[in-house]
């Protein structure tokens, strides 16, 4: 198992690598992962959302899922880094870790570059993905609109999840160097303090979730 950089993640947060997956009724399955201290740790998850995921933060377990099937040369160093980055938006906002300014810099940043309008077949292939050879032409919104579907969000709920993951797209694609820096520089020291942990130290109270 590749350990990824963890500086920005805070220390009461796993970060957890997929290993296995064993079969459970119910249409469950026991996802085997394993921790960055070589352990492993079983998390009964439903199948259906589990599988199509790159990665996942569980707010209920503290944790941010690496999900990848496959050898371990599937995972690149580089990606699993990216994708912590992206979980890490979600830690950071969930608690205010960022505040209404810094977050409202970023998630301005990321609509102005119309994170969320691109194809996610596009962003895939953008960040090294291998299943971007899969993506059905839909765009990233598109995607994240499908997938709550089911949810009954409201308005406000709905602009919430969309910001998070225009910002969270958007240090993905910074951390992969596919932006050129007058598309982020004028948030590069919100991206300096989160690659730091500067935002994320200390013992966090993390909210319910799914």
């Amino acid at each position: 198992v590749i350990v990824p950089a963890l500086d920005g993640v805070p220390s009461s947060v796993d970060v957890l690598v997929l290993e296995r997956i064993e079969p459970e009724t119910g249409g469950n399955v026991r996802a085997i992962f394993r921790t960055t201290k070589g352990q492993l740790r079983p998390i009964l998850l439903e199948r259906d959302a589990l599988l199509g995921l790159r990665a996942g933060f569980l707010p209920r377990l503290n944790a941010i899922l690496l999900v990848r099937l496959g050898d371990a040369a599937s995972l690149d160093r580089l990606a699993l880094e990216a994708e912590i980055r992206h979980e890490l938006v979600h830690v950071l906002r969930r608690n205010d870790m960022l505040g209404q300014n810094l977050w409202s810099r970023l998630v301005s940043r990321a609509h102005a570059l119309n994170i969320l309008q691109m194809q996610s077949g596009t962003f895939l292939q953008m960040v090294g993905n291998p299943t971007w050879r899969n993506a059905r032409g839909k765009t990233l919104e598109e995607e994240y609109r499908e997938r709550y579907a089911n949810r009954k969000l409201t308005e406000e709920g709905w602009n919430e999840i969309l910001d998070q993951e225009a910002v969270a797209h958007f240090l993905e694609l910074v951390y992969h160097n596919q932006l050129l820096p007058a598309e982020f520089s004028e948030v590069q020291d919100i991206l300096d303090m989160i690659e730091s942990g500067v935002l994320g130290r200390g013992a966090v109270t993390l909210e319910p979730g799914d």
